[in-house]
Protein backbone atom coordinates (compact mmCIF):
# COMPACT_ATOMS: atom_id res chain seq x y z
CA UNK A 1 0.00 0.00 0.00
CA UNK A 2 2.59 2.11 0.78
CA UNK A 3 4.47 1.59 -2.42
CA UNK A 4 1.26 2.48 -4.54
CA UNK A 5 0.49 5.45 -2.75
CA UNK A 6 4.10 6.79 -3.26
CA UNK A 7 3.71 5.58 -7.30
CA UNK A 8 -0.16 7.76 -7.52
CA UNK A 9 2.12 10.48 -5.77
CA UNK A 10 4.60 10.72 -8.49
CA UNK A 11 1.60 10.26 -11.04
CA UNK A 12 -0.04 13.04 -9.65
CA UNK A 13 2.40 15.20 -9.12
CA UNK A 14 4.79 14.39 -11.97
CA UNK A 15 3.83 12.14 -15.16
CA UNK A 16 0.75 13.32 -15.68
CA UNK A 17 0.72 17.18 -15.64
CA UNK A 18 4.14 18.03 -16.31
CA UNK A 19 3.13 17.02 -20.27
CA UNK A 20 0.68 19.68 -19.85
CA UNK A 21 3.08 22.10 -19.34
CA UNK A 22 5.07 22.40 -22.44
CA UNK A 23 5.64 25.07 -24.32
CA UNK A 24 3.75 25.12 -27.82
CA UNK A 25 7.05 26.96 -29.46
CA UNK A 26 10.12 25.64 -28.01
CA UNK A 27 8.49 22.07 -26.69
CA UNK A 28 10.12 22.74 -23.48
CA UNK A 29 8.44 23.21 -19.54
CA UNK A 30 9.01 27.20 -17.98
CA UNK A 31 8.98 26.37 -14.54
CA UNK A 32 7.76 29.45 -12.39
CA UNK A 33 9.52 31.30 -9.22
CA UNK A 34 8.38 33.80 -7.04
CA UNK A 35 11.16 35.62 -5.47
CA UNK A 36 9.43 36.10 -2.55
CA UNK A 37 6.82 33.65 -2.02
CA UNK A 38 6.91 33.21 1.96
CA UNK A 39 6.42 34.76 4.46
CA UNK A 40 10.36 34.08 5.51
CA UNK A 41 10.80 35.63 1.80
CA UNK A 42 12.08 32.10 0.24
CA UNK A 43 11.19 31.51 -3.42
CA UNK A 44 8.54 29.19 -4.44
CA UNK A 45 8.04 27.85 -7.49
CA UNK A 46 4.73 26.38 -9.60
CA UNK A 47 3.95 24.47 -13.03
CA UNK A 48 5.79 22.76 -11.64
CA UNK A 49 7.11 23.85 -8.63
CA UNK A 50 10.84 22.88 -9.13
CA UNK A 51 11.91 23.12 -5.30
CA UNK A 52 9.78 20.40 -4.38
CA UNK A 53 10.91 18.21 -6.41
CA UNK A 54 11.77 14.97 -5.12
CA UNK A 55 15.26 13.67 -5.32
CA UNK A 56 16.11 10.46 -7.59
CA UNK A 57 14.37 9.86 -10.76
CA UNK A 58 12.10 12.91 -10.79
CA UNK A 59 14.83 15.19 -11.29
CA UNK A 60 16.61 13.20 -14.39
CA UNK A 61 13.78 14.45 -16.65
CA UNK A 62 15.50 18.40 -15.63
CA UNK A 63 18.43 18.54 -18.61
CA UNK A 64 20.91 21.11 -19.75
CA UNK A 65 19.37 24.11 -21.80
CA UNK A 66 21.70 23.04 -24.81
CA UNK A 67 23.56 20.12 -26.10
CA UNK A 68 27.26 21.63 -25.24
CA UNK A 69 25.99 22.11 -21.26
CA UNK A 70 26.21 20.40 -18.52
CA UNK A 71 24.36 20.84 -15.29
CA UNK A 72 26.24 22.52 -12.25
CA UNK A 73 24.30 22.67 -9.01
CA UNK A 74 25.78 24.87 -6.16
CA UNK A 75 24.54 24.75 -2.67
CA UNK A 76 25.19 26.17 0.73
CA UNK A 77 27.01 23.20 3.15
CA UNK A 78 25.17 23.28 6.55
CA UNK A 79 23.87 26.61 5.92
CA UNK A 80 21.00 26.50 8.48
CA UNK A 81 23.12 25.27 11.17
CA UNK A 82 25.70 27.49 10.41
CA UNK A 83 23.51 30.68 10.51
CA UNK A 84 22.24 29.03 13.85
CA UNK A 85 25.14 28.96 15.20
CA UNK A 86 26.60 32.41 14.60
CA UNK A 87 23.36 34.58 15.44
CA UNK A 88 23.11 32.25 18.54
CA UNK A 89 26.87 32.79 19.40
CA UNK A 90 27.32 29.46 20.02
CA UNK A 91 30.73 28.36 20.25
CA UNK A 92 30.66 24.44 19.85
CA UNK A 93 29.07 25.30 16.32
CA UNK A 94 31.36 28.01 15.82
CA UNK A 95 34.06 25.69 16.73
CA UNK A 96 32.48 22.89 13.53
CA UNK A 97 33.29 25.27 11.29
CA UNK A 98 35.38 27.54 11.87
CA UNK A 99 38.27 26.00 14.47
CA UNK A 100 39.42 23.51 12.18
CA UNK A 101 42.19 25.85 9.88
CA UNK A 102 42.48 24.87 6.57
CA UNK A 103 43.85 21.81 4.27
CA UNK A 104 45.68 22.31 1.14
CA UNK A 105 44.95 19.77 -1.62
CA UNK A 106 46.88 17.36 -4.55
CA UNK A 107 46.05 20.55 -7.00
CA UNK A 108 47.30 23.36 -4.60
CA UNK A 109 43.69 24.26 -3.82
CA UNK A 110 42.38 25.40 -0.38
CA UNK A 111 39.78 24.12 1.38
CA UNK A 112 38.79 25.10 5.03
CA UNK A 113 38.25 21.71 7.46
CA UNK A 114 34.88 21.50 9.24
CA UNK A 115 33.63 18.96 11.39
CA UNK A 116 30.49 16.83 10.24
CA UNK A 117 28.15 18.60 12.74
CA UNK A 118 25.58 16.16 12.77
CA UNK A 119 28.31 13.47 13.82
CA UNK A 120 29.15 16.12 16.63
CA UNK A 121 25.83 16.10 18.11
CA UNK A 122 25.44 12.25 17.57
CA UNK A 123 28.55 11.62 20.02
CA UNK A 124 26.56 13.69 23.14
CA UNK A 125 24.30 10.86 23.21
CA UNK A 126 25.83 7.81 21.47
CA UNK A 127 26.89 5.82 24.28
CA UNK A 128 23.44 6.11 25.92
CA UNK A 129 22.25 4.49 22.05
CA UNK A 130 24.98 2.04 22.79
CA UNK A 131 24.13 0.86 26.04
CA UNK A 132 20.50 0.51 25.02
CA UNK A 133 21.49 -2.27 22.36
CA UNK A 134 23.36 -3.90 25.04
CA UNK A 135 27.03 -2.15 24.40
CA UNK A 136 28.77 -1.18 27.39
CA UNK A 137 30.33 1.69 26.64
CA UNK A 138 31.51 5.28 28.08
CA UNK A 139 31.24 9.03 26.91
CA UNK A 140 32.16 8.98 23.06
CA UNK A 141 34.34 11.86 21.71
CA UNK A 142 33.82 13.33 18.49
CA UNK A 143 37.17 12.02 17.00
CA UNK A 144 35.82 8.19 18.19
CA UNK A 145 32.70 8.57 16.68
CA UNK A 146 33.95 9.25 13.76
CA UNK A 147 36.20 6.18 13.81
CA UNK A 148 33.10 4.20 14.75
CA UNK A 149 31.06 5.20 11.58
CA UNK A 150 34.49 4.34 9.00
CA UNK A 151 33.86 0.60 10.46
CA UNK A 152 36.91 0.57 12.94
CA UNK A 153 34.72 -0.72 16.08
CA UNK A 154 33.17 -3.31 13.54
CA UNK A 155 30.50 -3.97 11.75
CA UNK A 156 27.69 -3.89 14.78
CA UNK A 157 29.37 -0.60 16.03
CA UNK A 158 29.65 0.86 12.76
CA UNK A 159 25.40 0.03 12.21
CA UNK A 160 24.78 1.39 15.55
CA UNK A 161 26.98 5.18 15.15
CA UNK A 162 25.02 5.47 11.51
CA UNK A 163 21.43 5.06 13.26
CA UNK A 164 23.17 8.07 15.92
CA UNK A 165 23.70 9.98 13.28
CA UNK A 166 21.03 9.69 11.35
CA UNK A 167 19.04 10.38 14.92
CA UNK A 168 21.37 13.47 15.19
CA UNK A 169 20.19 15.41 11.72
CA UNK A 170 16.75 15.17 12.95
CA UNK A 171 17.35 16.32 16.37
CA UNK A 172 19.51 19.29 15.22
CA UNK A 173 17.37 20.63 12.44
CA UNK A 174 14.23 20.41 14.89
CA UNK A 175 16.28 21.93 17.87
CA UNK A 176 16.89 24.92 15.87
CA UNK A 177 13.44 25.52 14.75
CA UNK A 178 12.11 24.92 18.32
CA UNK A 179 10.61 22.07 17.79
CA UNK A 180 8.61 19.81 20.45
CA UNK A 181 9.81 16.40 21.72
CA UNK A 182 6.48 14.79 20.72
CA UNK A 183 7.06 15.42 16.67
CA UNK A 184 10.63 14.13 17.40
CA UNK A 185 9.02 10.78 18.89
CA UNK A 186 7.02 11.00 15.83
CA UNK A 187 9.41 10.98 13.33
CA UNK A 188 12.03 8.59 14.77
CA UNK A 189 8.94 6.23 16.28
CA UNK A 190 10.54 6.94 19.75
CA UNK A 191 8.98 6.90 23.31
CA UNK A 192 8.58 10.73 24.06
CA UNK A 193 10.46 10.61 27.43
CA UNK A 194 13.26 8.94 25.62
CA UNK A 195 13.58 12.11 22.98
CA UNK A 196 13.00 14.63 25.67
CA UNK A 197 16.56 13.23 27.25
CA UNK A 198 18.00 13.25 23.51
CA UNK A 199 16.86 16.90 23.29
CA UNK A 200 18.11 17.24 27.01
CA UNK A 201 21.68 15.98 26.05
CA UNK A 202 21.99 17.88 22.45
CA UNK A 203 20.87 21.50 24.22
CA UNK A 204 23.82 20.89 26.64
CA UNK A 205 26.12 19.68 24.02
CA UNK A 206 25.43 23.62 22.60
CA UNK A 207 24.96 25.53 25.43
CA UNK A 208 23.53 29.02 23.17
CA UNK A 209 21.14 27.73 21.50
CA UNK A 210 18.27 27.03 24.07
CA UNK A 211 19.20 30.85 25.04
CA UNK A 212 19.40 32.14 22.11
CA UNK A 213 16.03 30.98 21.01
CA UNK A 214 14.46 32.90 24.54
CA UNK A 215 16.54 35.90 23.49
CA UNK A 216 14.29 36.02 19.90
CA UNK A 217 11.44 35.29 21.40
CA UNK A 218 11.64 37.97 24.09
CA UNK A 219 12.74 40.38 21.44
CA UNK A 220 9.48 39.45 19.44
CA UNK A 221 7.01 39.96 22.28
CA UNK A 222 8.60 43.29 23.14
CA UNK A 223 9.14 45.00 19.93
CA UNK A 224 6.16 42.95 17.81
CA UNK A 225 8.64 41.85 14.84
CA UNK A 226 12.14 40.06 14.53
CA UNK A 227 14.76 40.61 12.07
CA UNK A 228 17.36 38.52 10.00
CA UNK A 229 21.06 39.44 10.16
CA UNK A 230 20.37 41.88 7.27
CA UNK A 231 18.09 44.13 8.92
CA UNK A 232 14.95 42.72 7.27
CA UNK A 233 11.97 42.41 9.54
CA UNK A 234 9.08 40.44 9.90
CA UNK A 235 5.61 41.78 11.78
CA UNK A 236 4.54 39.04 14.33
CA UNK A 237 1.16 38.70 15.49
CA UNK A 238 -0.78 39.55 18.80
CA UNK A 239 -0.61 35.57 19.62
CA UNK A 240 3.26 36.13 20.38
CA UNK A 241 1.45 37.52 23.58
CA UNK A 242 -1.62 34.76 23.85
CA UNK A 243 -2.65 33.15 26.70
CA UNK A 244 -3.66 30.35 24.58
CA UNK A 245 -0.44 28.21 24.79
CA UNK A 246 -0.67 26.54 21.32
CA UNK A 247 -1.26 30.40 19.74
CA UNK A 248 1.58 31.26 21.10
CA UNK A 249 4.33 28.83 20.97
CA UNK A 250 3.35 28.40 17.28
CA UNK A 251 4.17 32.35 16.86
CA UNK A 252 7.45 31.38 19.33
CA UNK A 253 8.75 28.80 16.76
CA UNK A 254 7.67 31.48 13.51
CA UNK A 255 10.07 33.93 15.25
CA UNK A 256 12.88 32.14 15.37
CA UNK A 257 12.33 30.07 12.24
CA UNK A 258 12.40 33.42 10.54
CA UNK A 259 15.54 34.92 12.03
CA UNK A 260 17.13 31.49 10.20
CA UNK A 261 15.42 31.27 6.87
CA UNK A 262 14.91 34.88 6.53
CA UNK A 263 18.48 35.51 6.71
CA UNK A 264 19.26 32.21 4.21
CA UNK A 265 16.46 33.81 1.55
CA UNK A 266 18.26 37.11 2.12
CA UNK A 267 22.05 35.12 1.22
CA UNK A 268 20.30 34.09 -1.87
CA UNK A 269 18.83 37.11 -2.57
CA UNK A 270 22.63 38.57 -1.91
CA UNK A 271 24.31 35.81 -4.14
CA UNK A 272 21.85 36.21 -7.47
CA UNK A 273 22.16 39.83 -7.45
CA UNK A 274 25.93 39.70 -7.22
CA UNK A 275 25.50 37.13 -10.02
CA UNK A 276 23.46 39.52 -12.27
CA UNK A 277 25.73 42.67 -11.16
CA UNK A 278 29.07 40.43 -12.52
CA UNK A 279 27.23 38.97 -15.14
CA UNK A 280 28.52 35.86 -13.87
CA UNK A 281 25.71 34.28 -16.86
CA UNK A 282 26.09 36.56 -19.77
CA UNK A 283 29.55 36.15 -19.63
CA UNK A 284 29.95 32.35 -18.96
CA UNK A 285 26.71 31.51 -21.40
CA UNK A 286 25.14 29.79 -18.31
CA UNK A 287 21.25 30.06 -17.63
CA UNK A 288 20.30 29.70 -13.90
CA UNK A 289 17.35 27.11 -14.34
CA UNK A 290 16.05 27.59 -10.57
CA UNK A 291 17.36 29.07 -7.18
CA UNK A 292 16.17 26.15 -4.98
CA UNK A 293 16.56 27.39 -1.53
CA UNK A 294 19.98 27.02 -0.20
CA UNK A 295 21.00 25.55 -3.51
CA UNK A 296 21.22 27.30 -7.19
CA UNK A 297 20.79 24.66 -10.37
CA UNK A 298 22.34 25.83 -13.46
CA UNK A 299 22.96 24.90 -17.25
CA UNK A 300 26.13 25.86 -18.12
CA UNK A 301 28.74 25.41 -21.05
CA UNK A 302 31.01 22.32 -20.63
CA UNK A 303 34.09 24.45 -21.82
CA UNK A 304 33.48 27.30 -19.05
CA UNK A 305 32.83 24.67 -16.01
CA UNK A 306 35.69 25.45 -14.18
CA UNK A 307 35.35 29.18 -14.76
CA UNK A 308 31.87 29.62 -13.56
CA UNK A 309 32.35 27.22 -10.61
CA UNK A 310 35.06 29.55 -9.21
CA UNK A 311 33.45 32.79 -9.76
CA UNK A 312 30.19 31.55 -8.00
CA UNK A 313 32.60 30.45 -5.25
CA UNK A 314 33.44 33.53 -4.95
CA UNK A 315 30.09 34.85 -4.58
CA UNK A 316 28.25 32.32 -2.45
CA UNK A 317 31.12 32.36 0.22
CA UNK A 318 29.49 35.22 1.59
CA UNK A 319 29.13 36.01 5.93
CA UNK A 320 26.29 37.46 6.91
CA UNK A 321 26.68 40.82 8.56
CA UNK A 322 27.20 40.25 12.45
CA UNK A 323 28.07 36.13 11.59
CA UNK A 324 31.09 34.78 12.76
CA UNK A 325 30.68 31.73 10.51
CA UNK A 326 31.10 32.08 6.61
CA UNK A 327 28.59 30.20 4.33
CA UNK A 328 30.58 27.79 2.38
CA UNK A 329 29.69 26.80 -1.46
CA UNK A 330 30.08 22.73 -2.62
CA UNK A 331 29.39 21.92 -6.44
CA UNK A 332 28.15 18.99 -8.59
CA UNK A 333 28.32 17.87 -11.77
CA UNK A 334 26.08 16.41 -14.31
CA UNK A 335 24.28 15.54 -17.01
CA UNK A 336 20.80 16.23 -15.43
CA UNK A 337 19.65 17.77 -12.03
CA UNK A 338 19.01 14.08 -10.70
CA UNK A 339 22.55 12.23 -11.78
CA UNK A 340 24.81 14.83 -10.34
CA UNK A 341 28.50 13.78 -9.10
CA UNK A 342 29.92 15.68 -6.07
CA UNK A 343 33.04 17.70 -6.31
CA UNK A 344 32.77 19.61 -2.67
CA UNK A 345 34.01 23.08 -2.39
CA UNK A 346 36.57 25.00 -4.53
CA UNK A 347 36.88 22.31 -6.84
CA UNK A 348 40.40 22.56 -8.95
CA UNK A 349 40.64 23.18 -12.58
CA UNK A 350 41.94 19.25 -13.15
CA UNK A 351 39.04 18.12 -11.27
CA UNK A 352 36.33 19.76 -13.05
CA UNK A 353 37.12 19.21 -16.04
CA UNK A 354 38.34 15.60 -15.64
CA UNK A 355 34.74 15.20 -14.53
CA UNK A 356 33.44 16.95 -17.47
CA UNK A 357 35.10 15.16 -19.74
CA UNK A 358 34.09 12.03 -17.95
CA UNK A 359 30.52 12.74 -18.28
CA UNK A 360 30.24 14.47 -22.37
CA UNK A 361 32.46 10.63 -22.77
CA UNK A 362 29.73 9.23 -21.49
CA UNK A 363 27.01 11.13 -23.02
CA UNK A 364 28.50 10.34 -26.61
CA UNK A 365 28.80 6.61 -26.09
CA UNK A 366 24.94 6.78 -24.72
CA UNK A 367 23.82 8.53 -28.39
CA UNK A 368 25.81 5.72 -30.00
CA UNK A 369 24.06 3.36 -28.52
CA UNK A 370 21.29 5.06 -28.87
Amino acid sequence: LSDVKDQMKLFSMYYNPYPLWVHPRDGMIHPGVRNCGTVTRRPTGSNPNMLQVKKGKTREIYLPRYDDHIIIAADFNGQELRIAGSEARDPVLIDCYTGGGFRTDEDGMVHPIVKDVHSVTASSFAAEIFRSHGMSIGKISYEEFVALRKGQGGDQEKAIAELCRKYAKMVNFLIIYVGQASTLAMNLGMPVRFCEGLMTTVFQAYPRLAPWQEEVISFGKRYGFVKTAYGNLRHLTADIRSRNGWERSRQERQAVNFTVQGTAADILKVVMTAAWDTKLFQETGAVLMAPVYDEAVCSVPAKNAYEFCQRLQSLMNVTPPGHAIPMMAEFSLGLSWGSLHELGDNPSQRRVESTVEGLLSGRVEYAKAS
